[in-house]
């Protein structure tokens, strides 16, 4: 279609040109997107005002929608030229006179009820949305981009980051921030703000910051119009009304404002004088509509206000609100919408759906909205969110991304994270979460996460919700979950997870709806009809009678009078009427399911199809989905939609549909016959299946499979089972990913179902798959005889040995797990016979130092180039099988079989070197091969070696799951022989962060134990170090490893000791974290040899910094006989240099005594060696025992230089309780030579 003329008029987001065109008796307007790729905001846009207009073609005063066409791929609307100018411009020129102004108040009024009249509200009216004709001044609104239908069920609330309209011309409720309808009013108050400008020249609220502005839409009233143009009171009354910040105070209808404008020009004088009179006379709801506001609820709401409060200053807290369906818990909850904003927090929701088992639905839908909330930010703010996001979950945002798909928006794509077992993949994810929650839940913006429907919750939400309220570090969020109580019961899962919160101290609180009292009901009632309460009152017991206080069922009931004209409009009166008789023989309905499933079968036969449609999918559903399932067309849907709406049962907002309440979609689905039920369920997976792509989000996967389980028991086709049978082995993959075990167990067994009894013949990769991946999930969820079963099922079908291997290492993690360690061996040594790798079974030290010896010679005549060899992945299938059962049972073997430890650790090393293949766990091994050649062969310089070199390796991205245990032998017994202890504090510090990532919990209890000994033994600030331990400590309860525990409360106790902040008195500890009383005879009933090696080695180090030679005596030689525990730990240099002071001393009393003096030798022999390796660890402790050597001796000289040597270099190096040690053993020794300046002088040190 060539056009003869083009004007182009406006230039925006969209383009409009006046042009003449064939067919057209006049110029047409032809608006277009001003992008040649358009976001889909702006072509939704465009197609809502084609919509919109033609709904409201018989509008006189709507610009007209001609047409509409696709050219070159883009949308064009042809629309009515109207030759004019928009009221902005009218008004910057300043020419009308007053009867003018308000003659187009009058006119805007009109046209508006008309609108709403259609049930369309416009939801950006502006005064360049309004169009004044040349000539004759005639208005016309124009812009219907944003409007929408209204929704009668008064659930119909903007999100801040779907803010409707322009910013100046909001009202408040459209802003997102309050818990509060979007209806007619509001463009009502949009009326009054273009009013305000039309009379005064300017806008109410005026501010560059969009912060701002929205605060003072809400918050601040404005400047009455007469205080800044010289106005008639009853206009300024008139537009401050339509202004007021509740829309229940403002006019009520359009046709209120029109009669009052039109008053004000019948009553005006030529003076520009009007007489004031009463307002508001003629203006009344056409409609039934209830207000905005809570009834009987005043002490809970306080109770959220208080927990927001206390989130907002330093604490987290979850809330459970309890109550029948419809009893009023959403409504409650998001009355506190506006305290959050006025904290500039986030409240953000979701909820849970009987339909759907999608993992962390709830959780992830109200994560989105946050997501679509960040989104509106700048993107320096963007940028700021991004950063604290990335810095906090480091290399795991893909778990996040998992979740959460909209994130990537945020943070980017991430990196895909390495596969772990269960209970690992499980604590990484909660850790996540929880550093997610940290980072984006803050004093500056706190996050109130509201769950609904949490009687519905999934197993994995749970599992999330006790972790996150179980950390210590957690600050700033309040989460609030709303469940019907009288479906939980006792033993719900949701019962169970309230009561460990409770048990575990979190900040926790509950509270119960009852049903409303008949007071609240009749309050309710009588706003709602603006009559007086006593003139409702015979109709409120009636209606409470049969709703026994229910706010929703007194609500549907009060609407299907309406629906049924037994309340009706007085238009004359402008209030509500109703005859009783007629009410009080009326046939009412048991239950609030039974009236919705009356009004539902009212409608239309079609519209009751899609909506048995969408009550399948879920009380959620977006509108392609039913066009799909359906096989109708968009308009038809569309249309069934808009029916649903205007009939208050679903509301309607970006292509999506919501059920109002869970009741309608209860009704709705009641519909279905049950017979039917199953059939429509299978349809719909169908239909979504042929949608699906293989990119698609695993949200999308679970919908899917969720739909098709339910009709299993209807596919009769084998190749179509097969096919289900393999999308639940993919949703069991992507829950066993997001740690959703109990969720995938149940996809499992659908499979494993699904293959049948003869799987293991026809369909063995596939039931193998199922079996394998249902026994991973069940050990994941806890559910021991599952996955023995599942197991067992493997174990017994399995045609290939390396097709056991994966559960034969199942098998010994769970062994090891339960502390089974002979078990776990001996499974395993078994599994590698199998695979071809043998073992004795219990060999003793010798054998094995010959062996490591052998090794040791080897490599070192041909070194292995690790770094060069390529990683494991499943090159080698054989080598991949040993390999992973190979580490599980060296660190079984190192509890229960230390000569065996070596030799498999040893063995792993030379299938490498011989395959030329990396495995996972090759770094680790190095190390740990590192420290066996220190503590049995005495090859220091080697173990560091190997130290390096498996660091080196594992932080390669490709190894990095095995940094943390490779920084953790590698500092424990091998790093500091070499370099300064100090620094192993950074390793372990990496280590802690690097087993977090990895999910490994143990590990991390195991190295926030090593942190504080060696802490402890470099003697850095006393109170960091116990400050430090504490935290480390309350990590460790939280995940309750009670042995890791006690351990970390010997240094705690230590500490405390020698720092005399606690009850302990030198080596007496009672009353003290490590209580002696308590807790060592546990160590000795346990034969916790490194616990005990532990407490006696730090008992003989204070001792010895307290002079207390008798408990130096009697905890050395204790500690000696437990070194064996750590034979190449800190413990072996300490007790080195103790009982070298101690031999010392003791040579002073027997300096004769050859006994005590080949003690010494020996003590000082491997302190000489130590200091040659490592000077700045031990040179200050070889010269501090050469020194009290030399004082036992006699040598004067000789011994006050190796004092000054001992604490110039215990500072030097940063061993101050050494340096402080070297100064009182000096000012004993010159205080018994007399010295008496100079033994104060270094007591004073």
């Amino acid at each position: 279609m060539a056009s003869t003329k083009r004007n182009v008029i406006y230039q925006g987001n969209s383009v409009i040109s006046v042009e003449t065109l064939p067919g057209y008796p006049h110029p047409v307007a032809i608006k277009k997107p001003s992008k040649r790729h358009p976001s889909r905001r702006i072509l939704r846009s465009l197609e809502k005002e084609y919509e919109m207009t033609r709904t409201l073609d018989a509008v006189e005063g709507v610009r007209k929608a001609l047409g509409q066409k696709l050219f070159e791929n883009q949308p064009e609307l042809f629309l009515e030229y109207i030759d004019g100018e928009t009221l902005r411009d009218t008004i910057a020129r300043q020419t009308l006179d007053l009867r003018s102004k308000l003659e187009i108040g009058v006119d805007l009024a009109r046209i508006l009820g008309k609108i709403h009249q259609q049930d369309v509200i416009h939801l950006d009216l502006n005064s360049k949305n309004i169009l004044i004709g040349n000539g004759q001044q005639a208005a016309h609104i124009i812009d219907f981009g944003a409007a929408s239908h209204i929704d009668r069920s008064g659930q119909q609330k903007v999100r801040p980051d779907q803010l409707l309209g322009t910013l100046p011309y909001i009202a408040p409720e459209q802003t997102g921030r309050i818990n509060r309808v979007v209806d007619e009013r509001s463009d009502l108050y949009s009326l009054g703000v273009v009013l305000y400008e039309l009379v005064t020249g300017q806008l109410p609220f005026d501010s560059k910051d969009p912060l701002e502005l929205i605060h003072q839409h809400i918050a601040r009233m404005p400047v009455s119009p007469s205080e800044i143009s010289d106005l008639p009171e009853v206009i300024s009354a008139i537009i401050l009304k339509l202004l007021n910040k509740n829309a229940e105070d403002r006019y009520q209808s359009a046709a209120g404002v029109q009669a009052d404008l039109e008053q004000c020009l019948q009553r005006l004088k030529p003076e520009d004088s009007i007489d004031d009179f009463p307002l508001a006379e003629g203006d009344y709801f056409r409609r039934l509509v209830f207000p905005q506001k809570l009834y009987g609820r005043e002490s809970e709401r306080k109770e959220l206000e208080n927990a927001y409060e206390s989130v907002c200053r330093d604490t987290s807290s979850i809330v459970f609100v309890g109550g029948y369906s419809g009893i009023g818990k959403t409504v409650l909850v998001e009355e506190i919408r506006r305290p959050v904003s006025e904290k500039s927090g986030y409240l953000i929701q979701g909820k849970f759906d009987q339909l759907v088992t999608t993992p962390y639905a709830g959780i992830s839908q109200g994560l989105d909205l946050l997501v679509s909330q960040l989104l509106t930010q700048t993107e320096t703010q963007l940028a700021a969110w991004r950063s604290k996001i990335l810095e906090a979950v480091g290399p795991n945002g893909r778990v996040l991304t998992d979740v959460i798909p909209s994130l990537e928006l945020v943070i980017g794509p991430q990196p895909a994270v390495p596969d772990l077992s269960g209970q690992e993949a499980q604590n990484r994810f909660n850790y996540v979460f929880q550093r997610f929650f940290g980072a984006i839940a803050r004093s500056e913006h706190p996050i109130c996460l509201f769950l609904d429907d949490l009687q519905w919750v999934d197993p994995g939400s749970l599992g999330l919700l006790k972790a996150l309220f179980t950390s210590p570090d957690l600050a700033h969020l309040l989460v609030v979950g709303a469940y019907r109580d009288n479906e939980v019961h006792a033993d719900h899962p949701l019962m169970m997870l309230i009561a460990d919160l409770e048990r575990a101290g979190a900040n926790l609180k509950r509270m119960t709806l009852p049903k409303l009292a008949e007071a609240d009901v009749e309050a309710l009632i009588s706003d709602a009809l603006r009559r007086d309460p006593g003139e409702i009152r015979e109709l409120s017991r009636l209606i409470y009678a049969q709703t026994d206080g229910n706010p929703f069922f007194t609500r549907q009931v009060l609407r299907s009078l309406e629906d049924q004209g037994l309340l009706a409009i007085d238009t004359a009166a402008g209030h509500w009427r109703w005859d009783m008789d007629d009410l009080r023989d009326l046939d009412v309905t048991a239950s609030v399911v039974e009236l919705l499933v009356g009004k539902l079968k009212e409608l239309p036969a079609d519209t009751q199809e899609t909506l048995k449609v969408a009550a399948c999918v879920g009380s959620q559903f977006d509108i392609a989905t039913l066009t799909v399932v359906t096989a109708g067309d968009d308009d038809a849907i569309l249309d069934h939609v808009r029916e649903a709406v205007t009939a208050g049962l679903i509301w309607e907002r970006d292509d999506r549909g919501f059920f109002v309440h869970d009741r309608v979609q209860e009704a709705a689905y009641t519909l279905v016959p049950i017979e039917e039920r199953d059939r429509l369920h299978l349809t719909i997976g169908r239909h979504l299946l042929q949608r699906h792509r293989a990119s698609d989000h695993e949200q999308d996967l679970y919908r899917i499979v969720d739909q098709l389980n339910r009709g299993l028991h209807l596919v009769e086709d084998e190749q179509e089972r097969m096919q289900i049978a393999r999308l639940n082995l993919q949703a069991a993959g992507a829950a066993y990913q997001a740690s959703a075990f109990e969720t995938g167990l149940a996809y499992a067994q659908a499979g494993i179902e699904l293959v049948g009894e003869t799987g293991w013949e026809q369909r063995y990769q596939l039931t193998l798959a199922l079996n394998e991946r249902a026994a991973l999930l069940a050990n994941g969820a806890g559910d021991i005889p599952a996955m023995e079963q599942h197991s067992e099922h493997v174990l017994q079908c399995g045609r290939d040995p390396l097709d056991l291997a994966r559960i034969q290492r199942l098998q010994i993690e769970f062994l090891l797990s339960s502390k089974r360690f002979d078990e776990a061996i001996d499974v395993g040594l078994e599994a590698l016979s199998t695979l071809g790798q043998e073992f004795l079974s219990n060999p003793d030290m010798a054998f094995a130092t010959e062996k490591l010896s052998e090794l040791l010679d080897r490599l070192e005549r041909e070194p292995p180039d690790y770094f060069s060899m390529p990683r494991l992945y499943d090159q080698d299938p054989e080598l991949l099988a040993v390999s992973e059962i190979l580490w599980p049972v060296g660190n079984a073997a190192f509890i229960s079989r230390p000569a065996l430890a070596p030799l498999i650790y040893m063995r792993c090393v030379e299938l490498s070197l011989e395959r030329q293949l990396l495995p996972e766990s090759i770094p680790s091994i190095i190390a740990a091969v590192g420290m066996y050649a220190n503590a049995l062969l005495g090859k220091i310089e080697v173990a560091h070696k190997y130290g390096e070199t498996a660091i080196e390796l594992a932080s390669r991205a490709t190894l990095h799951t095995d940094l943390y245990a490779v920084l953790q032998v590698h500092g424990l017994y091998n790093y500091f022989w070499r370099k300064p202890l100090r620094e192993t504090l950074d390793l372990f510090d990496r280590a802690i962060q690097s087993a977090h990532d990895c999910g490994n919990n143990e590990f991390v209890s195991y190295v926030s134990l090593s942190w504080p000994k060696h802490a402890f033994y470099v003697s850095i600030e006393l109170a960091q170090v116990e400050e430090r331990c504490l935290r480390l400590r309350t990590f460790i309860d939280a995940i309750h490893y009670v042995t890791q525990s006690r351990w970390v409360n010997i240094y705690v106790t230590a500490v405390q000791a020698l720092r005399g902040s606690s009850s302990a008195q030198g080596i007496t500890w009672r009353g003290t974290p490590f209580d002696d009383e308590r807790d060592l005879p546990d160590l000795q009933r346990v034969d916790d040899q490194l616990g005990l090696l532990f407490v006696y080695c730090a008992k003989a180090w204070v001792a010895t910094l307290f002079g207390d030679h008798d408990g130096v005596e009697e905890y050395s030689d204790l500690s000696w006989s437990f070194l064996v525990a750590a034979p190449s730990g800190i413990e072996k240099a300490m007790l080195t240099f103790i009982c070298g002071l101690r031999r010392a001393r003791e040579l002073r009393k027997n300096p004769y005594e050859s006994e005590i003096e080949q003690d010494l030798e020996e003590h000082l022999g491997s302190l000489e060696r130590f200091a040659g390796l490592a000077p700045m660890n031990f040179a200050h402790k070889l010269s501090l025992v050469q020194a009290e050597v030399h004082r036992a001796r006699g040598e004067v000289l000789q011994a006050m230089q190796a004092y000054e040597q001992a604490s110039q270099g215990a500072r030097e190096n940063g061993y101050l309780n050494e340096a402080g040690l070297a100064h009182a053993l000096a000012a004993e020794f010159f205080q018994d030579l007399g010295l008496h300046q100079a033994a104060l002088h270094n007591a004073e040190q």
